[in-house]
């Protein structure tokens, strides 16, 4: 089977095959996570939430992931349904799920949670309310919030755990992380 490259690739050199996420419609501008660790399960457990811009048309998101159990995806506060696929090898599993209305190229979905939101046109105010965004910039604006809350597994190559036998003074467990390659998709959901 032919290789099928993203019209903004001219060349396979340019497509990166270490990924499943849709990298060249969607990017990742910023990531806020929240862990608490469970030094007993040795496992981390909590949410990432993703600010998003649309490189081109996009109605689905799909991000890389390794030994995660996802609990569940939020987009603009709602549940949605998700499918985690299945694991390609050193690849990880692709979480995807669809955006409840599509993005246009250029605009931001803000998933920072904090009010802030990205403008289309600079002249126009930013509130700290979606719902008085949504009111005074109607249709212009797309104001799109995606949470995903998750714990790692036993299986996570991303973290390394060390007992207190393990390390030089013998007296407190090691955690250690290891984010090369694609190991970091075990942690938080990166396009890798």
């Amino acid at each position: 089977m032919a290789l099928q490259l993203p019209e903004t690739f001219s060349s396979p050199q340019d497509f990166d095959k270490a990924t499943s996420a849709n990298y060249t419609e969607v990017k990742v501008k910023h990531t806020h996570l929240e862990w608490t660790i469970d030094w007993d399960n040795h496992v981390f457990h909590g949410l990432a939430v993703l600010s998003l811009t649309a490189l081109k048309e996009v109605g689905k998101v799909v991000l890389d992931t390794s030994y995660l159990d996802i609990k569940k995806v939020e987009v603009d506060g709602q549940e949605v349904k998700y499918t985690v696929g299945e694991r390609r090898g050193t690849l990880g599993s692709a979480l995807e799920f669809q955006l409840p209305e599509v993005v246009d190229k250029g605009e931001v979905s803000d998933a920072t949670g904090m009010g802030i939101r990205h403008r289309k046109n600079p002249s126009q105010p930013v509130f700290a309310s979606s719902a008085r965004i949504r009111r005074r910039l109607g249709a212009d604006y797309q104001n799109i919030e995606v949470k995903i809350t998750y714990s790692t597994t036993k299986d996570c190559t991303a973290v390394g755990w060390l007992t207190p036998e393990q390390t030089k003074s013998g007296k407190y467990p090691y955690l250690y992380s290891q984010s090369q390659a694609v190991s970091s998709a075990g942690t938080f959901l990166p396009p890798s």
